[in-house]
């Protein structure tokens, strides 16, 4: 299967465990131009956008809640009726830019998007207890909603510090569901460790941002010379 690209596409996936930095890093690379990666971009493409999981699986009919729980409900049930591909496919509609999809987190899906698209796979890799410790910082309450919570919700007497309990108790849910897509070793997950760039994700986000920059303006022109030749 030979990458559908255009030379004014370029496609690239983010993966790594929750807590990782993932989002975090696709929206500081969706703030910059073409040109920030290497002067010659800006000839080339229009501009470098995030492309959200949630878009894809909206775009192939999802219509249910963001939260975590909901949308790997969604997207699970679609691989299992073989329509994984389908989702992914949503990207065909996308022109001139570079464009980088938040998140892959499936080893089929990160194969798939390499064959069928020439995506460029970029692994955030940092220890488990650190992605945790982030990943529980985090106080979206509606990404976190799962279906203990809901069930709390009745109780019109909680109190603050109750409330402050279940938010805990729903972030270590969505924790260990997010997780659970890794394997059996999420540390070591395949999909990871065989990305075509890996990055210390434990390091400042200052210092990964900029890394992150430099190194696909060097991967992005060498795949470019690649395809001229």
């Amino acid at each position: 299967m030979s990458p559908e690209n255009t030379s004014n596409r370029f496609f690239i996936t983010l993966s790594g465990l929750p807590g990782s930095g993932k989002t975090t890093l696709a929206q500081y690379l969706d703030s910059i131009r073409p040109g920030e990666m290497d002067p010659s971009f800006s000839a080339l493409y229009r501009s470098v956008r995030t492309i959200p999981m949630r878009w894809l699986l909206s775009q192939h009919g999802y219509k249910g809640s963001s939260t975590v729980e909901g949308m790997q409900n969604y997207h699970r049930k679609e691989r299992e009726a073989g329509n994984g591909p389908a989702i992914l496919d949503q990207l065909q509609k996308l022109e001139n830019g570079i464009f980088i999809v938040d998140a892959i987190r499936n080893s089929d899906d990160a194969r798939y998007m390499r064959k069928k698209l020439g995506a460029l796979s970029i692994g955030l890799i940092v220890p488990i207890d650190v992605a945790k410790e982030r990943f529980m910082l985090d106080n979206n309450d509606d990404k976190h909603s799962n279906n203990y919570v809901r069930e709390q919700i009745r109780n019109p007497y909680a109190s603050e510090n109750t409330w402050n309990d279940y938010r805990i108790a729903a972030r270590e849910n969505t924790w260990e569901l997010a997780l659970s897509e890794y394997g059996e070793d999420p540390e070591n997950s395949e999909h990871l460790h065989n990305s075509d760039i890996q990055l210390d994700a434990g390091v400042s986000y200052d210092s990964l941002a900029t890394h992150t920059v430099q190194i696909l303006g060097e991967k992005i022109n060498s795949r470019l010379l690649d395809n001229m030749q």
